[in-house]
C-alpha cells in the first residue's frame, strides 16, 4: 500500500498521541484565533510596572486558592509523571557469581616437594641463637640501658654486653626451671649454681628493672602508630634471623600462637582452650618441620593486617609473602574463606584448611549428607570450578576446603 496523507493521519491517531508531555497549553505557542502578528509583538514588549503588580496579585491569589476554579482536566494535566530515580553508585559486584557445587572427585595437582633444604653443617645452640641476635643487637641494648639509668637517677649503671647476654642466659633457664619468685634463685638451700655464679641478686633486679633497647622515652613521629615501639628492636632482630632460613617451595602451616605474658599491657589478650592462655597474640607461618619463618604480633589496629577479604585472609597474604609460589598453604578455620581460596589460586598457591559452615556461598544448594545419616569416618565431597568441599564425620562433622587432595586422616587417642 503506498503510504498517502490520510495513512500518516492515522498513523498518528489523529494528531493526539505524543510521546511528549505537555502539560498546559502555552500561550506564547499557541495564538488565540483572530490574534496578528502586530498583537504578537506587542505581547513580547517589556511590561509595565502596573501588569507587574497585577501578575504578582494574581499568582498570589492562585496559591491562596483564590484563583479561578480549574477543572478536573486541567488539574490532571498539571500531574506530572514521576520519574525513575537515577542510582549513580553501580550495585553489581564483579567476580560474585553464584557457585556450583557438584558431586564429583576431584582431580588433584601434583605436589612433588623435595622437601625443606637440610644444613650443611649442624650448628651449636649459641651459633644458633647467634643468628637472630648478633653483637651489635647486644652492644646497642646496653648503651640503652646504661643512658635510660642515666636519665632517670644521675648515676652511672656501667653495664656491657657480655653481661647483658649473662642476663639473657639466666632468664632462659628461668623458664625451663621455674619457681614461684625469682629471688628463690639464689635461697641457700635451693639455689642454682649456674645462675648465682653467673650474677648477684641485687644486680639482676637492678638490670631487669632497668633493661632497655631504644634509647628514648618518647615516641617518634615514624612509630607514632607502633604501641609495641619499645620492643621494636627486639622485634626487628627476630625477623632479621627468619629471613636468613631458606625457603623452598612446600607445605607451610599459617596458625596463631600465644607470647605468653601477665605483667601489665594494654596488648594482653586472653585466648581460650590454648596452653598459655594470656599473653600477646602472634600470627605465624612455619615450614612442616617447624621452623618460623614469619610473625606478625596483633595489636588491633593494624594497617598492614588491612584487606576487604577481612582480618583472616589478611593475615594470610602478609605472612606468606616470602613463601615460594607452588607451595601449600595450610589454616584452620579462623582464617579459611572461599574467597582467599581464590586469591591464592590467582597468586600460584594452593590453599588447604577447615571452614565455618556459615562461611560457605550457597551452601543451601549442596546437600550434604546428614550428620545421623554418616557413620564415623565418612566423608561427602562436593567441587566447584578449583575447589574442593570436603564434610568428614568424627565425633562431630568437620568441613574442610582446599585446592589440592586431602593427607588420610588418622584418629588419636590419648591414654
Amino acid at each position: 500500500m503506498p503510504l498517502n496523507c490520510e495513512l500518516v493521519i492515522d498513523l498518528f491517531n489523529n494528531g493526539e498521541c505524543s510521546d511528549i508531555d505537555i502539560d498546559e497549553a502555552d500561550e506564547d505557542f499557541c495564538p488565540q484565533p483572530g490574534a496578528t502578528e502586530d498583537d504578537a509583538h506587542e505581547k513580547e514588549s517589556p511590561p509595565s510596572p502596573d501588569s507587574k503588580k497585577s501578575y504578582s496579585s494574581l499568582v498570589r491569589k492562585e496559591h491562596e486558592g483564590d484563583g479561578p476554579s480549574k477543572t478536573n482536566k486541567q488539574k490532571k494535566s498539571r500531574k506530572f509523571k514521576k520519574k525513575p530515580k537515577q542510582n549513580t553508585q553501580l550495585k553489581v559486584k564483579f567476580g560474585q557469581r553464584r557457585r556450583i557445587w557438584k558431586k564429583s572427585d576431584y582431580i588433584d595437582k601434583p605436589h612433588n616437594y623435595p622437601g625443606h633444604p637440610k644444613p650443611d653443617k649442624v650448628q651449636s645452640p649459641v651459633e644458633y641463637f647467634g643468628a637472630y641476635y648478633d653483637e651489635d643487637f647486644f652492644e646497642n641494648m646496653a648503651l640503652c640501658t646504661n643512658l635510660y639509668y642515666m636519665r632517670h637517677t644521675g648515676k652511672v649503671l656501667n653495664t656491657n654486653k657480655q653481661e647483658i647476654k649473662r642476663l639473657y642466659g639466666i632468664h632462659l633457664l628461668m623458664g625451663i626451671l621455674s619457681y614461684p619468685r625469682y629471688a628463690m634463685y639464689w635461697r641457700r638451700n635451693i639455689s642454682i649454681n649456674i645462675i648465682t655464679s653467673a650474677m648477684t641478686r641485687d644486680r639482676f633486679s637492678l638490670l631487669r628493672n632497668n633493661l632497655h633497647v631504644v634509647d628514648t622515652d618518647t615516641v617518634r613521629a615514624r612509630d607514632a602508630g607502633n604501641p609495641l615501639w619499645k620492643i621494636q628492636p627486639v622485634l626487628t632482630a627476630v625477623k632479621n634471623g627468619c629471613e636468613k632460613i631458606l625457603r623452598a617451595p612446600g607445605r607451610y602451616s599459617v596458625d596463631e600462637q600465644m607470647i605468653p605474658f601477665t605483667g601489665k599491657c594494654h596488648l594482653r589478650q586472653l585466648v581460650k582452650n590454648k596452653p598459655r592462655p594470656v599473653g600477646l597474640k602472634n600470627f605465624v607461618v612455619t615450614t612442616s618441620e617447624g621452623l618460623m619463618v614469619d610473625f606478625e604480633i596483633y595489636y588491633g589496629n593494624n594497617p598492614v593486617l588491612a584487606h576487604p577479604l577481612g582480618l583472616g585472609p589478611a593475615v594470610v597474604f602478609r605472612l606468606i609473602r616470602s613463601v615460594p609460589r607452588g607451595s601449600c598453604i595450610f589454616f584452620d578455620r579462623y582464617f579459611t574463606t572461599v574467597p582467599l581460596l581464590d586469591t591464592l589460586s590467582q597468586l600460584g598457591f594452593h590453599g588447604t584448611g577447615t571452614i565455618m559452615a556459615n562461611r560457605v556461598p550457597d551452601r543451601k544448594e549442596l546437600s550434604l549428607k546428614e550428620d545421623s545419616k554418616m557413620k564415623r569416618g565418612e566423608i561427602d565431597q562436593r567441587v566447584s570450578n578449583d575447589v574442593a568441599l570436603v564434610k568428614w564425620k568424627d565425633s562431630k562433622d568437620c568441613f574442610g576446603n582446599s585446592q589440592h587432595c586431602f593427607a588420610v586422616l588418622h584418629r588419636w587417642y590419648s591414654y
